[in-house]
């Protein structure tokens, strides 16, 4: 697989598309206009850019990715949820997220995904219904491999304590409502960060590294993974960050900043 050429390929499409369209700014900042026109017009132009690529991007990637090597896809608003959870199974997850959040060392995921594996084995059944998970509830990636199903959803790059105490939960019950509807087939769940924006390594240690406290109770490739983490697992490769980051490279050296100076910098 040519990881390089497909990054190249979608991220220069991305600024692009974002760029052909975009007009000069319709709205000015009183005070900033006037101090520094050229670096607001800039920083106005860049924040859109960013907000416009976004997770997206990564999606997009780990999608073209996981069909090159071997993944087959699912549609994930096809990712349904029970419309009521089952007591025993709410009230455990309750319990479980008390318990993550209070002491985030001692808990031992592995054994917290066996019991809740049983529980919804017991507890599935044909009489459950099962309804189109709500906006926020949903994931944003649904492959199979190898008998293996991997269901991800994509966050940002810097968190709170809030943010990963929702993750954790959520990623819990994207278990549950999964092995409730496929109480016999194999799952991994995770919340992935595309890459890590920590010096001087910027790697996935980094990351961890500087996330500490604000991580948990989210533990490193168990609900959570980072940077090369995920990306060597989505392309089957060992050195699958160096080679998306030659990609992009590539669209850098193009010097696109220059083609679209008069956008930044006004005629």
């Amino acid at each position: 697989m040519d990881i390089e050429t497909i990054v190249e390929t979608i991220v220069e499409e991305a600024i692009r598309s974002y760029l052909d369209k975009k007009t000069s700014p319709k709205t000015k900042h009183v005070i900033l206009d006037e101090i520094f026109p050229v670096e607001r017009r800039i920083r106005s132009i860049i924040g859109g850019l960013e907000g416009s690529i976004g997770t997206k991007i990564w999606e997009k990637l780990s999608y073209i990715f996981a069909s090159k090597s071997g993944f087959s896809i699912h549609n994930p608003r096809e990712f349904y949820k029970p419309k009521k959870l089952p007591n025993r199974i709410s009230d455990f997850l309750a319990k479980v997220s008390n318990e993550r959040k209070d002491n985030p060392n001692q808990t031992n995921f592995n054994k917290i995904l066996t019991e809740l594996r049983r529980m919804c084995f017991q507890e599935s059944s044909d009489a459950i219904e099962f309804v189109s998970t709500s906006s926020g509830d949903g994931i944003d990636m649904w492959f199979v491999k190898d008998g293996r199903h991997y269901i991800f959803d994509t966050k940002t790059v810097q968190i709170n304590s809030s943010n990963a105490n929702n993750f954790a939960n959520k990623v819990l019950h994207w278990y549950s409502y999964f092995w409730l509807r496929y109480p016999n087939e194999e799952v991994t769940v995770g919340i992935v960060f595309p890459y890590s924006p920590y010096g001087p390594t910027f790697d996935s240690d980094s990351w961890w590294q500087n996330n500490g406290g604000r991580a948990k109770p989210l533990q490193r490739e168990m609900d959570a993974f980072v940077q090369d983490e995920f990306w060597d697992l989505i392309t089957g490769t060992k050195d699958s960050w160096k080679r998306i980051k030659t990609g992009i490279k590539r669209v850098g050296s193009r010097n696109l900043a220059e083609k679209y100076s008069e956008l930044f910098y006004g005629e």
